[in-house]
Formats: structure tokens, C-alpha cells, sequence
């Protein structure tokens, strides 16, 4: 089909009957456009970003044709969740115009069906030079002051597992790309910012409470209690964790510090009580990624990753290849057992608050109640206690956008709610540096999110605007964008503007995501928790095991633990850490089908 660009004279002409049929309909649509589908997975991140990002891609090429007749382009983006990822995304690309996809679909057994994006991902810089479509490339790469390619600033760990989606059968790379990584993020335990300057949680170098801003705990302003935190587990003045627990003893002085305070509200007249922790009892898997994380950061990111490839040498020495395939023998790891440890720790300790967190709590009630105690906890007699800290995945405010956006009229509270990312605290033999200090390891939950483009698309006007605006979507000015919206993070080495954190409102916590994770990337400390692998095909029953800090249906003296994640381990049977560990390892390294054949 043949395409064609405008003359630089038809395009100021064209520019100027354009301005005028975009005054009526801002969209400029005239049903007259090439159109490109594109599918994203808003999840809990949303759309709102690539909506942004359409307007302004369309804005750009209003007045060029990639086809007899037709001018300007004219993206229709079918958003959603569960309807347009794995399974449905493959009927989606078979049954219908969508080209370009934002989603999650495992590459390695689907790439017959992706296009080839190796020169756009590999040679973007040099693009411009295309003689048929150099121009369009200059104005969405160049013209966003880029240099190098997308390739260029793909982290390394991400870019391993996208190659290998089309790797030899000996599991060497081809170096061909049939797609990009979509975003990245991992979970975590949020705290309520807010509610630790008030009530004075946050620690001196000393390893004492420095007092609060109300005045039954201090009255300190803010910018005192800043002057006063420690250095925190990175040992760096000025950093997210300033203030936070290092070791689990300082964990353990918080939370029960937690629990014998009773907070008073000035403005309601009642005192209320604050439970440490709370998370969802619907969605497991938000726990089995928080001590997944728990376990990274004991044992250091080389060694977790070992799990993940059944390639490499541990801190004891031990040698790992494919070929012994003897990656079962990681179930040792001590960082599965402090991970138990702590779990135990947060039944056994009442750091958990059963009016808070009932049986059956959804995912959304979970973190209303999370958000909403800051009011509920005072309107007595309390519906439930105030909530110091909540387990979820690192987009849990995209969730709750909802309430967070109602607080103001509902409390008329006009101050932006503040939480921030928790620290995982140290056991003794956790993963730390010479000075014993260390930056936190990061283990992305999101291994096979990806943006492709289906292979249908070839020889079609939609081939070069899906290539475009898989382009456009990736500058540095886009990337930047799509945090400051989202609070997501993309696996690539971009600096979040200012500018568009103000512009956008992003929260506090969404800030410190993204500093946590380029430091991750900085301190070769981002690792992710699957996706293919040689090992994944070689050890196919390890895999779909998970490989975790707990099995389901494991025999524990003589009994059977249907627990999905660690919390409910110890909180429906009798059993402690150390024997439901003992038992784990035995299992794997006992029973022969985790072995050699």
C-alpha cells in the first residue's frame, strides 16, 4: 500500500484548515484518519497516561498521510484488566484490528506471533535517516531530545529475559526483539507518613524515638524531626529510609510502641487506639511478594536470583549450573527462614489487628480501611483501629484513587494524605556491605508485561504508527510522564521531571517507588521474580511451585498446610518457623523430581 509524506508547503497549508476543525472538535477527528488500535492492561496503574500520550501523538501528525486519502492519525485505545491480558490479549490479536499491545502475555511461547522490532528497539537514534520515514522518526525520538536507542537504556536484567523470548534452543541469545518491557514494580510495605510525624515514629542515630508534632508527643515541627532521623539502612543522610527500622529489634520497638499508644483527635474529642499492621485476606499473592522481597533483601540480589536461573555461585560457596540442575538446593536459604521468622513475629506479636483485617477483606476494602483509619479510628466508639503501616503492591494508591480523592469532601481535609515505602528489617546475617550498610533489593513482580506489536500488522500503514508510538511512548520526556501519572516504574534509565511530578499531583509514595527502584537499578539491585528462563524449562516442577517462602499442601510433622502465604501459616496452624522451614527444605531436597533424572 503506498504511503506517501506531505510537502512541507501542503503541510502549512494544511496546518491552518486543521486549527480550524480542531476548534470544534478537540480530538480532530474528521473520521478521516489512519486509525491504530492499541490495547493496554490499565490494571491499578490506569490509562490516564497513554490517553495523555495519544493526544499529543495525534497532535503531531495531523496533517500527514500514511495513506491515499486519509490524513492525520486517529488512535483507538481499548483499555481494561484481566479482559485484555495472557489468553484474552492472544484473542484480541486474533480476532480483531488492535496492532499495538501494552499488556501482559508471556513472550517465549507466543513469539510466532509478535513482529520483529529489533531496528526500531536497537537503532532508534539512527531511524532518521530511513529515506521513506526518517522525517516522522527525527519528530518523535530526536525531536525529544534523545540519544542512543531504546535498547541503550533497557536495564540489563530486563533485557535478558526479553531476549530470551527468542533464544536458541540451547538457551543462547539471538539478540532479536519481538518486544519491549511495560513497567515494573514490586511489593511492599507502605507506612503512613503523616501519622509518623505526628505520633514521633521516626528513629535517631541512637536508635530512640524522636517525638512527634502533636504536643502530647513533643510538638516538633517537621523540619526538626528531618534534622534529627538516622541515615537509616543505606547508611546516606537525606534518603527515603531516614528514620526508619534497620534491624528487627528496632521493628519490634516500633510496633509495640504502636500498640500501647492511645492517639486523641482534638477536633472529634476521642482517643483511639493504633494497630501496626494491616493488608488484604482476599489477594494472597500481595503477601507471598512482600516476603518473596523479604527474602531478596536477607540473602542479596545475587543469590535470590539464583532461584530464578539455577545459575550461579552463593555466599557459601556453592556452584550452581543448569546441567547438574541443582537449583533445589537453594531451598537452604536462610532468607526463606527470617522471612517465616518475621511472619510469625507479626501473628505471634499482635502486630496484626483482627477488627482490622477480617477474614475475606477485599483487596479495595483493605485499603479504604488503610486510608480512611486516619478517621474512622476517632469517630468512636471506634469501627477500627488506626493503621501505622499496609502490604500491597507498589500500585495500591491507583486502586484507591477513588477515596483518596474523596477525602476532601468527606473530611474536608485539604492536606494530601503522605505514605511512604518501609523498610524490610534486618536480622542478624542479613545482606549488608563492608560498613554494614546496604540499599534495598528489589524484586519486580511484573516479569512479563510487555509492548509488542502483532505480526499482522506487517505491510500495513499500522506497521510504521505502531513502530512510531511504541517509540514515542519510550523518550525520556514519556517515560518521566508515565511515573509522575502512574506511579509505575519503566525498566529504563530516565530521570523523573519535577515538572511533571507538580504538574500531575504524584504522591509522596509514588516518589519514593521510583527512587527505591533507581537505586535498585544503580546498585545492580533490581532483580525479577520470573519469567523465561533455561532453568524455568529444566525445572518445571521447582517453577510451578513458585519457589517461595511457602508451598501449599506441604506435610508438616505428619500434618498438611494448605497455607498460600506465610501469614496464614501461622495463623491456622500450629506450627513455628523453624519446623515449617525444616520441612520445606526437606522437601525439596529429598524428593527426586526436583533432581536429575
Amino acid at each position: 500500500m503506498k504511503k506517501k509524506i506531505l510537502s512541507f508547503l501542503l503541510t502549512f497549508v494544511m496546518l491552518f484548515s486543521a486549527v480550524a476543525l480542531t476548534a470544534c472538535d478537540p480530538e480532530g477527528d474528521s473520521g478521516n484518519e489512519t486509525t491504530l488500535g492499541v490495547v493496554v492492561y490499565a490494571g491499578d496503574w490506569g490509562d490516564e497516561w497513554l490517553y495523555d500520550m495519544k493526544t499529543e501523538f495525534e497532535k503531531m501528525f495531523k496533517d500527514v498521510s500514511f495513506e491515499d486519502g486519509k490524513q492525520g492519525v486517529k488512535i483507538n485505545i481499548k483499555s481494561g484488566k484481566d479482559d485484555v491480558k495472557e489468553d484474552k490479549a492472544l484473542g484480541i490479536m486474533t480476532n480483531s484490528s488492535f496492532d499495538l499491545y501494552f499488556t501482559t502475555l508471556a513472550l517465549r511461547e507466543n513469539v510466532s506471533k509478535f513482529l520483529d522490532i529489533t531496528d526500531v528497539v536497537t537503532n532508534t537514534q539512527n531511524l532518521k535517516d530511513d529515506p521513506t520515514y526518517g522525517e516522522y522518526y527525527k519528530m518523535v525520538w530526536n525531536d525529544e531530545g534523545e540519544t542512543g536507542s531504546i535498547a541503550d537504556k533497557l536495564n540489563a536484567s530486563a533485557k535478558d529475559l526479553t531476549l530470551y523470548a527468542t533464544s536458541r534452543s540451547d538457551g543462547s541469545y539471538t539478540n532479536t526483539y519481538v518486544a519491549i518491557p511495560m513497567y515494573s514494580s514490586f511489593y511492599n510495605m507502605a507506612y503512613d507518613v503523616d501519622l509518623f510525624y505526628e505520633r514521633g515514629y521516626y528513629l535517631n542515630d541512637d536508635g530512640d524515638f524522636i517525638g512527634g508534632k502533636d504536643s502530647d508527643v513533643g510538638g516538633l515541627t517537621e523540619d526538626y524531626i528531618d534534622s534529627q532521623k538516622s541515615a537509616g539502612q543505606d547508611g546516606l543522610k537525606g534518603t527515603a529510609d531516614d528514620g526508619l527500622p534497620i534491624t528487627i529489634d528496632d521493628f519490634r520497638n516500633l510496633c509495640e510502641k504502636i500498640l500501647d499508644d492511645e492517639a486523641h483527635d482534638s477536633k472529634l474529642n476521642s482517643d483511639y487506639q493504633i494497630t501496626p499492621i494491616g493488608y488484604s485476606t482476599e489477594i494472597s499473592y500481595n503477601l507471598v511478594g512482600y516476603f518473596n522481597n523479604f527474602h531478596a533483601n536477607y540473602e542479596g540480589a545475587n543469590d535470590w536470583y539464583i532461584n530464578v536461573t539455577g545459575q550461579g555461585t552463593d555466599k557459601n560457596g556453592n556452584v550452581y549450573t543448569l546441567a547438574e540442575k541443582n537449583a533445589y538446593l537453594t531451598a537452604n536459604q536462610e532468607g526463606r527462614l527470617y522471612a517465616l521468622k518475621f511472619a510469625e513475629e507479626m501473628v505471634g506479636n499482635g502486630w496484626i489487628d483482627d477488627k482490622y483485617v477480617a477474614k475475606n477483606t477485599g483487596n479495595e476494602e483493605a485499603q479504604k480501611r488503610f486510608i480512611l483509619s486516619k478517621y474512622k479510628a476517632a469517630e468512636g466508639p471506634a469501627l477500627y483501629n488506626r493503621v501505622a503501616m499496609f502490604i500491597d503492591g507498589g500500585w495500591w494508591e491507583n486502586g484507591a484513587k477513588e477515596t483518596l480523592e474523596s477525602l476532601p469532601s468527606l473530611y474536608g481535609d485539604n492536606t494530601k494524605r503522605r505514605f511512604g515505602v518501609m523498610t524490610y528489617p534486618r536480622y542478624e546475617g542479613h545482606n549488608v556491605d563492608a560498613d554494614g550498610n546496604n540499599k534495598m533489593v528489589v524484586v519486580s513482580g511484573t516479569p512479563n508485561s510487555n509492548v509488542f506489536i502483532r505480526k499482522e500488522a506487517q505491510g500495513t500503514p499500522q506497521e510504521i504508527l505502531a513502530k512510531l508510538f511504541l517509540v514515542y511512548t519510550t523518550t525520556q520526556k514519556n517515560l518521566s510522564k508515565y511515573t509522575a501519572i502512574s506511579g509505575s516504574t519503566r525498566p529504563y534509565t530516565y530521570a523523573l521531571d519535577s515538572n511533571d511530578t507538580q504538574k500531575y499531583n504524584t504522591s509522596y509514595y509514588k516518589q519514593q517507588l521510583y527512587k527505591y527502584y533507581v537505586d535498585a537499578v544503580a546498585s545492580d539491585n533490581l532483580r525479577y521474580v520470573s519469567g523465561a528462563s533455561k532453568f524455568s524449562e529444566l525445572n518445571p516442577k521447582v517453577v510451578e511451585t513458585k519457589y517461595g517462602v511457602v508451598t501449599t499442601g506441604l506435610i508438616v510433622d505428619g500434618n498438611k498446610i494448605n497455607a498460600k502465604n506465610p501469614i496464614e501459616v501461622f495463623e491456622d496452624y500450629s506450627v513455628d518457623a523453624e519446623t515449617y522451614f525444616n520441612a520445606f527444605k526437606n522437601y525439596y531436597t529429598e524428593n527426586a523430581e526436583f533432581k536429575d533424572d
